[in-house]
């Protein structure tokens, strides 16, 4: 299996290819990283990848084709597949894919936008360059295949769903009881950038200080919006509750020692990843009612779900948690449940195999 990926950092996207070359143990991996090394590099390596990094990501359209195309054409075996983890160049990419001659397909992890620019460059490469054929798109969820009708590009492609895959954790959060007076500790995993929604987050923290004032919030994640949300705390008086942690290398053992899980986010989400992990650690959540977060935690049992953009609702909802151990109990064994149920890696590496037309293995 040909993995190519444009990034050796640790978002959403290289952990997926992480999560199938652990799973898919019968076949040889390689991932082709269109950039320089990064903290995935020597994780793929540990999981039994060969991994190369081509450097390429910055240069110019047509010399990124040329030496993709080459690096491709170079390849010592032909692969069973090739999982492109991402849609940027995709048109350069699906046509530098047919040196390789197999089955491709990208996985779409954020809902479509259909930039002018973006597509009159799409069509001009399809128009020089043939694009690989059958090339299938992998959206994250249903409400990021339902986007792709928005792009004049991405919307000619045959497009499935297959979730995210997470694996169970060792370390499981713990529920304790809490009173108003103890320190509480909220949390929420997310790149701060415009697609999430860290201000809501702060206005409720502004409410829930009055009846729980050892409060704290901790942000894990990194952003371009990071300083103007440090401003927004800042001017909220939230400065000495709030806790920007940046990049968490580790952030399995950080989540388990939160007591609730905060989600605030908007239409433009691809899926909330960040969820699932806290789910799957045990930790009972609070997210934001969008569709996509209702693919991710199913009906109430599996999280709690909050009006998006509502601080006051969100505020409210989190008080019903803070002060009902039973049902931080009953979210954290349900939301554990379903994702072993529907975010297994087992599960989206056959569903990845069958996406690419791959039968020996299923």
């Amino acid at each position: 299996m040909l993995h190519i990926s444009p990034l050796a950092k640790q978002p959403e996207c290289e952990n997926n290819a992480l999560c199938l070359i652990e799973a898919l143990t019968g076949m040889d991996h390689q991932v082709l990283v269109l950039d320089r090394a990064g903290p995935m590099t020597e994780i793929w390596r540990k999981a039994g990848a060969n991994v190369e990094h081509l450097d390429i990501l910055s240069e110019p359209g047509m010399t990124f084709f040329a030496k993709l195309q080459r690096s491709l054409g170079k390849l010592p075996a032909r692969p069973e597949g090739i999982i492109y983890w991402s849609t940027s160049r995709l048109s350069l990419v699906l046509n530098a894919a047919r040196s390789a001659s197999a089955p491709l397909v990208a996985h779409v992890g954020n809902t479509a936008t259909d930039s002018v620019m973006q597509s009159m460059r799409a069509r001009v490469a399809e128009l020089v360059l043939p694009a690989s054929p059958g090339a299938r798109l992998v959206a994250c969820s249903e409400h990021v295949r339902l986007s792709l009708s928005e792009s004049t590009y991405l919307r000619r492609f045959p497009a499935a769903v297959i979730y995210n895959p997470v694996a169970l954790p060792d370390l499981r959060h713990q529920v304790r009881e809490l009173r108003s007076e103890d320190p509480i500790r909220l949390g929420m995993v997310a790149s701060i950038d415009p697609i999430k929604d860290h201000t809501t987050t702060l206005l409720a923290l502004s409410i829930l200080r009055v009846r729980f004032p050892q409060i704290t919030l901790e942000f894990a994640g990194d952003g371009e919006l990071r300083q103007e949300v440090e401003q927004q705390a800042s001017r909220l008086g939230l400065s000495d509750c709030v806790h920007f942690l940046g990049h968490v290398a580790d952030i399995s053992r950080l989540i388990v020692e939160w007591d609730l899980f905060w989600y605030s986010t908007t239409v433009r989400e691809g899926l909330g990843n960040a969820v699932i992990e806290a789910q799957a650690a045990g930790l009972p959540c609070v997210v934001s009612d969008l569709p996509m977060m209702r693919e991710v935690g199913g009906d109430d049992s599996g999280c709690l779900y909050f009006l998006a953009g509502d601080a006051e609702d969100l505020a409210r909802k989190t008080v019903t948690l803070l002060e009902d151990a039973g049902r931080c109990r009953l979210l954290s064994g349900k939301g554990r449940t379903r994702v072993a149920e529907f975010f297994s890696p087992e599960q989206a590496a056959q569903h990845y195999l069958g996406a690419l037309g791959i039968t020996g293995l299923v």
